[in-house]
């Protein structure tokens, strides 16, 4: 029952509000209303601007070491790499020359330049540091089986922007990672292992088993804008108060001639009322009109009151 009451209780004052009143808080309501619906478009457009920054220059990084990995698949091709050679310093010279791995060195780098950091998580690693946790994982699986190849998380909880980059298999991935019965052809053994010694995956060329993160640290950015947004709400709080001040200002020049109306009327009623009074009418409008219809009729008024009173003296004249 009482919060049934409230909502007609608040009503019932609202109309009871004297015109001033209800002039300076509908204006008031609609002055803030329009504040909040502009912060928050600011909001909404700063954080839209500051997501398509860092995935633009994550992307771009990205597409770089992609460019730099298709290149290096090139240059095997060409036969650039004596691939014996190469094999007698497996953890050096062959793991350098892999185009996946020198892609990923130089994102690595890049990134970090500009001050993000880059991580490969990946189903089933060979390097333990690549092992993804719940989220990456979810996003893995999610990149393979929908054929996406990029998604953006934006993690407000921990402030920052992750972009994630799906590492399709290419052909030239298959000589470490595809069907171990090739081993001896490709790489001289019958044990189903790359030159590394890993074991062969049997993964096929489009696969996603992995991809390329870069995840950017909205701390700073956050903590300005929440500079800015304080300084907005005291720029807003100083506009709000002047706004008070001038429509009040407005409002009391606008309803002066019926406060001298009410003034009149609560006079006349009284019985110590001037019927001389003349409200100065210096305006056109709505509240003017007024004005001079109560002129025209405190006139009227008087000259009623004036023949009572020449009728009143006339009897009494007349009786003497």
């Amino acid at each position: 029952i009482f919060l049934r009451g409230q909502p007609m209780n608040i009503i019932h004052r609202l109309r009871n509000l004297s015109i001033r009143q209800k002039v300076v808080v509908g204006v008031l309501l609609v002055y803030v209303a329009g504040v909040l619906f502009a912060n928050v478009f600011i909001f909404v457009r700063v954080v839209t601007l500051i997501e398509d920054a860092v995935v633009h220059q994550a992307r771009a990084i990205c597409v770089m070491g992609e460019a730099i990995r298709e290149y290096q698949a090139e240059n095997w091709g060409r036969g650039l790499y004596d691939r014996k050679e190469l094999e007698k310093d497996v953890q050096g010279k062959f793991v350098y020359a892999v185009p996946v791995f020198s892609s990923i060195i130089t994102m690595k780098k890049k990134a970090e330049e500009l001050g993000y950091t880059f991580k490969v998580p990946k189903i089933a690693p060979r390097n333990p540091a690549n092992e993804p946790d719940a989220k990456e994982r979810a996003v893995l699986e999610d990149m393979s089986a929908n054929n996406r190849k990029e998604t953006v998380k934006i993690e407000w909880e921990n402030e920052r922007v992750v972009y994630f980059r799906a590492v399709r298999l290419t052909s030239d991935c298959l000589a470490c990672h595809g069907d171990p019965a090739t081993s001896k052809e490709l790489w001289g053994n019958d044990e189903g292992k790359d030159p590394t010694g890993a074991k062969m995956e049997n993964w096929k060329a489009g696969e996603v088993h992995g991809a390329f993160e870069i995840t950017y640290d909205l701390k700073k950015i956050i903590a300005s804008n929440n500079k800015t947004k304080l300084v907005g709400f005291l720029v807003n709080l100083v506009l709000v108060l002047i706004a008070v001040l001038i429509i009040r200002r407005i409002v009391r020049t606008a309803m002066k001639p019926l406060d001298e109306m009410h003034l009149s009327l609560e006079q006349i009623n009284a019985g110590a009322g001037d019927l001389t009074v003349q409200i100065p009418v210096r305006r056109n409008d709505e509240v003017g009109k007024v004005a001079q219809q109560f002129n025209a009729f405190i006139g009227q008024l008087r000259g009623i009151v004036t023949r009572i009173h020449d009728s009143a003296a006339h009897v009494s004249s007349s009786s003497e």
